[in-house]
């Protein structure tokens, strides 16, 4: 549908009308509001389309199409008349096809449906449905059984199923399992769901008996149901109306909140019985679901209802389920057992982000009901749990038994779920938070950078700004559903209105313009910033009958104004850079601002007092949002990273940092204005600063201490300079042509320094200041280095001495052409094609550990190393927050078939070839 309204013949340069039918759009079950979006964005975009939607009365279907404006109205059911003209066309093209009938019959016919239709397509259609398999002769008595009006119709299809011999119960169970299931069913569903069905899957064993049984059953229900594709829906919703309304008590003789529990249960033991590890046999790590093929038989067939809906059955139970939430319940044992294989199969059924959901939902209803349950504890863990690892899960399956088992918090409870999970090949876990940070969820743009973030109304979405594109997210699982093209500013803030406000803020430069929306007309100028203004926001709390304003600059200052003064009435510091951001909490009484120094801090506007500062971004971060209840905060980096945060709770590292050998001393850059770019060094007393090293011309990017402490390089674009800390001056300065400098490290000696610079490694005398060698890699950038401990090598194996370690991951030099005979033999020049990885390392992302080239390991973003080093099967991961994780691997147990690249039956069709090709060779000599 989507890429049908955007086909460029409709983009309404063309004469030609086009008119676009939806019919009946009140009975779209699946993605109906998306539907909805649809038909409300590109009815206002092309004018040479016209849209005609019938649906029934519905307010949430009237409210999504209300702002589209030149649109027509018209309500059938005040319109009798041309609705009666209508059926009696139907009528009289349907009775034309009973070509059993006489002329006189049919003419005898016509009178007795436009006598009895009122005027409804659905009773027409239903009695020619009889009428065709009815004998000429029968055609009247069949004509008297039928009823005037669809309710009458359909209470006579209920008498003659509840009067069908040994099958009437199966088909009343079956009418009440699609009337409270959330979306038509498959057969194989349908078994799973309904009881009474037991005893038919005992007997009819074979796959195609099954079947054909249970198609026998549903065409008992045939004035109810319609089966196609294996798929069971109702003929219309007025029948499931007719069910949960006028014969409730035929269909749910106990109730419809019990026959949501039946279903729950059912549920919960038919997935406890199919859920399992690795259902789908994919073995690899890292195997991506875009290349899964679901296996004949499907394994979850039966189970996909159940582990997309079984939460929704858990509210439709209402007060029947209050017994069943205590611990050692039935949910909460499905949850403590099978909580990690029901998210491995979400995984594979790509509904993942339906489980996110579902999960929140039951957090919700659990905690109204028994707030103080260990049930409630748990379903809290598991879905921060789940918000943190559901983007993995959902991209690569089996992560969920790699990856999560290893990155989640020490005491967090679904880590004990873990203990039989972990993988094998991994003998050295990496020391994590013993809880889970303030950041509930992270969502990744590949847009560029984020400018702004907004929460809608309600909460229950955001929208970010980046460069000509905005899109809308889902807060609640993180799922991107829509996005808004050609936006037409690069770098705007983007708002969700409450209201329609009458006064407006717009910047210019150092200078902040207030203008009334009513007439046009600017009424206010705020002057007071040094540097140019990034944002302003205005308080939701009316101090003043104008308000109060607070705006952000690049001077590092947030400023309050007073708008019916016209003054600055406060002014906040203490950020080390651009203020790029700021936001004021709902009941205006805490502001957020965001900045290029990476932080995020909480003011209270009234005393100025900086509250706290929230650190955890790797990049400036542009912009910042409070949730409406403000008990959350939302914000937007450069790298495309959105971050929802949880207050009051706090996060701060420092990157950038480096310690001396003898943990003496600590050397990080400083923020201060760009003639002097400074590095600072402190003491082992916190904050007391012993020199302060000046002399850089661009912003130091990082600094590293030479093995004894004496000495501290310092990295500038293309230039490393050596310091003495003791005297504050720097003793050598290498300079790098053409390339910036990447990474850069002392040998164990101190004597040498190598530094990455492009696709070359130099190495330089520490004390002559000289270049002694030069190593070139081939199409690959090396961006970190790391010594062998005997410093006779840049992490060679120091057996062979050929294999080194940069951050691409281990290089084969084994297969070079260029001479290894000695462990300092030169590597000017490395073909591609010789160049293999082995082992374990970091691919370009960062964002995975590979083995043999294959990825294996995702590093949750805050694990993502910027430099990294390997020591034996040790690696060490230095992260951006300052961080170092340590992790061990074994190969003794790596996941075969994922190195491979093979299943079973690709190397069996593989085996025979060779045998053939060598039969040839055999043959031709």
């Amino acid at each position: 549908m989507t890429a049908g309204v955007q086909d460029r013949e409709l983009d309404g340069t063309g004469s030609e009308q086009t008119y676009i039918i939806i019919d009946a759009l009140d009975e779209c079950v699946k993605d109906r509001g998306q539907l909805l979006r649809l038909v409300a964005q590109q009815s206002l975009k092309y004018q040479t389309v016209k849209w005609m939607v019938s649906s029934r009365n519905w307010p949430e279907i009237e409210k999504s199409l209300r702002g589209v404006s030149q649109k027509i109205t018209l309500r059938l059911e005040l319109n009798e008349k041309s609705i009666s003209q209508a059926v009696e066309a139907y009528i009289l093209s349907e009775v034309e096809k009973l070509d059993r009938y006489s002329l006189e019959l049919k003419q005898s016919v016509t009178k007795y449906l436009l006598k009895n239709a009122n005027s409804t397509f659905l009773w027409v259609a239903l009695v020619c449905k009889e009428l065709k398999d009815t004998p000429e002769e029968d055609a009247w008595k069949m004509l008297a059984s039928f009823p005037p009006g669809l309710d009458q119709l359909y209470r006579r299809m209920l008498e003659k199923i509840a009067n069908v011999r040994y099958d009437s119960n199966r088909c009343k169970n079956i009418l009440s399992v699609l009337s409270i299931v959330c979306r038509p069913i498959t057969l194989d569903e349908l078994t799973t769901l309904a009881e009474t069905l037991d005893d038919v899957a005992k007997v009819k064993k074979q796959p195609d008996e099954l079947v054909k049984r249970l198609e026998e059953l549903v065409g008992l229900c045939g004035s109810f149901l319609t089966l196609r594709e294996r798929e069971v829906s109702f003929i219309h919703n007025s029948a499931k109306d007719f069910l949960l309304e006028q014969a409730r008590d035929q269909i749910f003789p106990s109730g419809v909140e019990d026959a949501h529990r039946r279903i729950l249960f059912r549920s919960l033991q038919k997935m406890r019985g199919t859920l399992e590890r690795d259902i789908y046999k994919l073995k690899a790590p890292g195997f991506p679901i875009k290349k899964v093929q679901p296996p004949n038989p499907d394994p979850l067939a039966g189970v996909r209802y159940s582990c997309e809906h079984w939460v929704d059955h858990v509210l439709g139970a209402g007060e029947k389920i209050k017994l069943d939430l205590q611990d050692n319940g039935e949910i909460d044992r499905f949850l403590c057992d099978k909580f990690l294989y029901w998210l491995e199969a979400l995984s594979l059924l790509r509904s993942l982000s339906r489980g996110v959901a579902s999960l929140v939902k039951l957090q919700d209803f659990v905690q109204r009901r028994v707030p103080e349950s260990g049930l409630a504890f748990k379903v809290r863990d598991q879905c921060r749990f789940i918000q943190s690892y559901g983007k993995t899960v959902e991209t690569c399956p089996l992560q969920l038994y790699t990856s999560a088992p290893i990155f989640t918090p020490a005491r967090a409870f679904t880590r004990s779920l873990f203990q039989n999970e972990r993988p094998s090949w991994i003998s050295r876990l990496p020391i994590v938070p013993d809880a889970w940070d303030s950041c509930v969820l992270t969502l990744k743009t590949s847009d560029g950078p984020v400018h702004s973030v907004a929460w809608s109304p309600d909460g229950t979405q955001l929208a970010s700004a980046s460069d000509h594109v905005i899109k809308i997210w889902d807060s609640t699982t993180g799922q991107h559903f829509s996005t808004i093209k050609n936006y037409t500013s690069s770098n705007s803030p983007v708002s969700w209105s409450l209201s329609s406000p009458w006064l407006a803020a717009k910047f210019q430069y150092d200078t902040i313009l207030i203008w009334d929306l009513k007439t046009g007309r600017r009424i206010k100028t705020l002057s007071g910033h040094k540097d140019r203004v990034t944002s302003v926001a205005w308080s939701p709390v009316k101090a003043t009958n104008a308000g109060q304003l607070a705006s952000a600059a690049w001077d590092m200052t947030i400023k309050i104004w007073d708008i019916e003064a016209r003054q600055c009435i406060g002014t906040l510091q203490g950020h080390e850079n651009g203020v790029l951001s700021v936001a004021w909490s709902s009941n205006g009484a805490f502001l957020a601002s965001a900045s290029s120094d990476r932080t995020i801090k909480i003011w209270n506007p009234t005393s100025g007092q900086c509250i706290t500062t929230l650190s955890g971004h790797n990049n400036p971060v542009r912009s910042v949002a409070w949730s409406r209840n403000s008990a959350q905060l939302v914000s937007s980096s450069d790298n495309g990273e959105i971050k929802i945060w949880d207050i009051p709770k706090t996060l701060s590292d420092n990157s950038q940092v480096s310690v001396s050998a003898q943990s003496t001393n600590i050397a990080f850059p400083m923020s201060a204005p760009a003639s002097v770019n400074p590095v600072q060094i402190q003491g082992p007393t916190i904050g007391r600063r012993t020199a302060t090293l000046e002399g850089h011309r661009d912003r130091v990017k990082f600094v590293a201490w030479s093995p004894d402490g004496v000495y501290l390089a310092s990295v500038s674009g293309k230039r490393v300079k050596i310091w003495d800390p003791t005297t504050g001056k720097y003793t050598k300065t290498l300079a790098v042509e053409n390339e910036w400098i990447h990474s850069t490290a002392w040998s164990p000696d101190g004597a040498r320094l190598a530094l990455t610079s492009g696709k070359r490694v130099k190495i330089w005398d520490s004390t002559t200041g000289e270049c002694t060698k030069t190593l070139a890699v081939q199409n690959e950038w090396i961006h970190s280095i790391a010594w062998s401990p005997d410093g006779a090598s840049l992490r060679f194996d120091t057996t062979s001495f050929c294999q080194m370690h940069i951050d691409i991951g281990t290089l084969d030099l084994s297969r070079s052409q260029a001479s290894m005979g000695s462990k300092n033999a030169p590597m000017a020049h490395l073909p591609p094609k010789d160049a293999r990885y082995i082992g374990y390392g970091p691919d370009r992302s960062k964002a995975w550990i590979t083995y043999q080239g294959q990825r294996v390991l995702w590093l949750p973003p805050e694990y993502r190393p910027r430099v990294h080093a390997i020591s034996g099967r040790t690696m060490a991961l230095c992260c951006s927050s300052g961080r170092v994780v340590f992790i061990g691997f074994s190969t003794d147990h790596v996941p075969k078939r994922y190195i491979r690249g093979k299943d079973e039956k690709t190397r069996e069709l593989s085996r025979k070839r060779t045998m053939r090709k060598r039969k040839m060779m055999r043959r031709w000599g």
